[in-house]
């Protein structure tokens, strides 16, 4: 019998540790967070068991190590938690049915999101839906519907609030969309979304903690042990350390605090002190990885070296300068932290490796993993 014995005992038909040459393991012990024993016996470590330890016997079980999901946004299923869930409708008419019976519930006024993991293409219309369509759903509420990260579809109670009309200049890295008549479609891309986005109120810190406590369980139960959030406003990162001391993370995270948005090196030092007090607020469940930027466009606007195929007068939008971001990536770097950079087209990568190296010049010696 050990001193302590164990919090948790496994017998499975395999353990693999993925240790170079180690064989598969059939009993494993875990005393608090850590493995404390392996055997290839599956009877092994019975000698650990005491009235504490909690046994499965699994003999048909394979046991891996959990998975990392190095980019992922965990935020953001957390928000979908409370939000519409259209990711199960079908059709644009059931889309639009799903908000409306939100609406009946929400007092007027108030916004309603969306869930952002959707795609229009498992649609069967096959494209997204318009404001137009999005009023039909009703008319006394401002509307956002987000699909991933790089795009926004809203209503026309939303465009109002936001003062956006067919005059209102396009946001440099941005798209407002229009129809063939050149009328508002109620789509803004990347540097656009922000005309509407900075709107929407955040939801309270309970319900945001609940959404991040549902959500990061449903990572785990896939399997999931730690998760790199790409895309974390200091606003998100304060309720993920709420979430952290109420014990409601179910998996790891690492941050990267997101300078999407930002135009310039003066502002990303802003938020570079921000994040200061966060390099000792750090713990294994929850730490700061890097800033995060973003380049270019996603599937609809990343910037391509060639023309697209189906706009010909159309090569995707940056949404730095080049050289404004190496300026910002070097003000991230001489504070000690990573950077991560979203670049999708081809011609966004090769000027993301011009800033790196641009940045690796004025400062030489930097560690491996920067980037």
């Amino acid at each position: 019998m050990t001193d302590h014995g164990a919090d948790l005992l496994i017998r499975a038909a395999a353990v693999h540790t993925l240790v170079p040459g180690q064989a598969p393991q059939r009993a494993l012990a875990v005393r608090g967070d850590r493995i404390a024993a392996l055997s290839p016996d599956p009877n092994g470590l019975d000698h650990w068991v005491t009235a504490r330890t909690t046994v499965h016997d699994l003999p048909g079980a394979t046991v891996l190590p959990a998975f990392d999901d190095t980019h992922t946004h965990l935020v953001f299923a957390g928000f979908s938690a409370h939000d519409v869930p259209v990711h199960q409708a079908r059709t644009i008419p059931e889309f639009v049915e799903l908000i409306r019976r939100r609406a009946e519930t929400t007092p007027e006024g108030q916004w309603i999101r969306t869930t952002a993991n959707w795609q229009e293409l498992n649609l069967a219309e096959r494209r997204m839906p318009t404001a137009a369509e999005l009023d039909r759903a009703t008319d006394r509420h401002p509307v956002l519907v987000k699909r991933g990260g790089h795009n926004d579809v809203v209503n026309s109670c939303a465009l109002r609030l936001a003062g956006i009309t067919e005059d209102t200049p396009v946001p440099a890295g941005g798209v407002i969309g229009r129809d063939a008549e050149g009328r508002l479609t109620g789509r803004l891309i990347d540097n656009a979304m922000g005309l509407v986005e900075h709107l929407v109120p955040a939801p309270d810190r309970a319900q945001t903690v609940a959404g991040l406590r549902l959500a990061s369980s449903r990572y785990a139960a896939a399997g999931i042990g730690t998760v790199r959030d790409c895309m974390v406003t200091p606003d998100n990162y304060a309720s993920l350390l709420a979430a952290r001391e109420a014990g409601a993370l179910s998996t790891r995270v690492r941050a990267l605090i997101s300078a999407i948005g930002l135009t310039s090196a003066a502002q990303v030092d802003d938020l570079l002190d921000v994040m200061e007090d966060w390099r000792y607020s750090a713990d294994p469940w929850l730490r700061v990885w890097g800033v995060k930027f973003m380049f270019d466009g996603g599937l609809e606007a990343g910037a391509t070296e060639e023309p697209y195929a189906c706009d010909h007068a159309f090569s995707g939008t940056l949404t730095w300068a080049p050289e404004v971001l190496a300026d910002s990536v070097e003000a991230v770097v001489r504070r000690g932290w990573r950077v991560g950079t979203h670049a999708y087209g081809d011609r966004a990568v090769r000027l993301l490796l011009d800033v790196y190296e641009q940045v690796l010049r004025r400062v030489p010696g930097l560690p491996r993993g920067r980037w």
